[in-house]
């Protein structure tokens, strides 16, 4: 159990978790500009390379916390709850959140399960062969640096989404049994309107700055509640000797307004608000905060210590996650230069995919207003009004933007290489003469690195 303070609150644990890492730093160019990055592509980075130790732990300042007088409660929960006791609630989510070890502790069961799954699947490469071999220091975070040269992505299956949805259904969430995806812009009054419901979702990644917002973070920080919820971690018991169950609590966290109007859920779930109070310089990775409450951070540490936080499958299927989403802007960048250059493919263009990546995450941490930013175009990423024609989705009744999936998910398995998930995503043929090259290394390959006999 945790220890708590003298307003029963959950004391952030002191002892971090330090490790050592290669670290690329960038520097803030106020003369970029959305123009210059193709030109960025064809120069070799220059980026500041340290070796820092990174300790990652809750701040030793305190969480912040909310007041009755700080909130706006609708009077229709006041039948069941008393504002004390929605305050309560409330402080505990945000003190949960704010604690990165505490968090992690709280996924560690859904970590073992999803480790069970791939093996079982036979995709769960070693560690050495899916851990970048540096990172690279964002707005406000740390990033993956380009995934080692011999990387072969997965076929996951969808395989943590239905693992997330099975547990979700034993609390009546999702209960439909499938999520909708948010492409671009939702308004909060349709967000809200969704998960009162009692349905959550997942986001689009290539719209912009949503790789490295992730697009499990809320349903994985939810998950991280529920668990310490049915520890007694985190208390739902109320004075009228009932127990919010979780739809009802989701409810109240989008219900609940501070007077500044931002709800329960983007101060438990969606805030920046300790990356900014920690920091005054958003590429100086010794200022950055490790509150969970960032759906950014939280993202980060995933990706870049899961290992450390005792998440290492978590850490394995999301990097592969981002390795994929962030390549699919590689391949977009490569096919806007060929066409330039009017090159009759974009295997043509002679510059490596792992510059185009470092090109774009410096895009995604420089060109960034906030910390929290997620609108807006790039250079490689989609225009949201391109993605409603994507045909793997239909609308939903919640409007356009938010969608659900028709396609089908891919068999477990390895790609043979980066080329052939290039194939799968573009529309441009490959050149025949390429064709008996692309396969020629893989198969024996594959079977080495994951164990699989045909």
């Amino acid at each position: 159990m945790l220890s708590r303070d003298e307003n029963d609150l959950p004391i952030p644990q002191s002892t971090g978790v330090t490790v050592t890492r290669q670290v690329k730093n960038l520097t803030q160019d106020p003369t970029y500009k959305s123009a210059d990055f193709f030109d960025k592509c064809a120069v070799e980075p220059n980026f500041k390379v340290d070796k820092e130790q990174i300790t990652i732990q809750a701040s030793k300042a305190p969480p912040p916390t909310v007041t009755e007088d700080d909130l706006t409660i609708p009077d229709f929960f006041l039948n069941d709850l008393t504002p004390d006791e929605i305050v309560k609630i409330a402080n505990q989510l945000i003190a949960f959140a704010y604690d990165p070890l505490n968090v992690a502790h709280h996924l560690k069961d859904l970590d073992m399960v999803l480790g069970k799954l791939m093996e079982e699947q036979q995709i769960l490469p070693s560690q050495q062969n899916s851990l970048p071999n540096y990172l690279i220091a964002g707005r406000g975070n740390y990033i993956p640096g380009a995934p080692p040269p011999d990387y072969q992505p997965l076929k996951k299956g969808r395989m943590l989404d239905t693992l997330l949805l099975e547990r979700e259904s034993l609390r009546d969430v999702n209960k439909h049994g499938f999520i909708v995806k948010f492409i671009g812009f939702v308004s909060s009054m349709i967000a809200d309107r969704i998960v009162s419901s009692g349905q959550l979702f997942n986001e689009n990644k290539q719209v912009n700055r949503v790789l490295l917002h992730g697009s499990y973070t809320h349903r994985l920080l939810l998950e991280a509640f529920a668990h310490a919820i049915e520890k007694g971690e985190i208390d739902l018991n109320i004075k009228s000797e009932k127990k919010l169950n979780f739809v009802q609590l989701l409810h109240i966290l989008v219900s609940v307004k501070a007077k500044n109007g931002q709800s329960l859920w983007e101060m438990g779930l969606d805030s920046v608000d300790d990356s900014q109070r920690s920091s005054n310089a958003p590429l100086d990775a010794k200022q950055f905060s490790f509150s969970c409450r960032s759906p950014f951070v939280f993202n980060s540490l995933l990706l870049c210590f899961g290992k450390e936080l005792g998440l290492p499958n978590l850490q394995t299927y999301m990097l592969d996650s981002h390795y994929k989403a962030a390549y699919e802007m590689v391949l977009r960048s490569k096919e806007k230069m060929a066409k330039a250059d009017k090159l009759p493919h974009y295997s043509e263009i002679d510059i490596s995919n792992e510059r185009i990546y470092e090109r774009c995450m410096e895009y995604f941490s420089i060109m960034a207003e906030s910390y929290g930013e997620v609108g807006g175009n790039t250079p490689f990423t989609i225009d949201e009004l391109a993605m409603l024609s994507d045909e793997r989705y239909i609308s939903s009744m919640w409007g356009p933007s938010v969608r659900m999936k028709i396609s089908s998910p891919h068999k477990p398995g390895v790609y043979t290489g980066w080329m052939e998930f290039f194939q799968s995503k573009s529309g441009v043929k490959e050149p025949i003469p390429n064709q008996s090259k692309k396969h020629e290394r893989s198969e024996e390959d594959g079977e080495e690195r994951y164990g699989k006999k045909r």
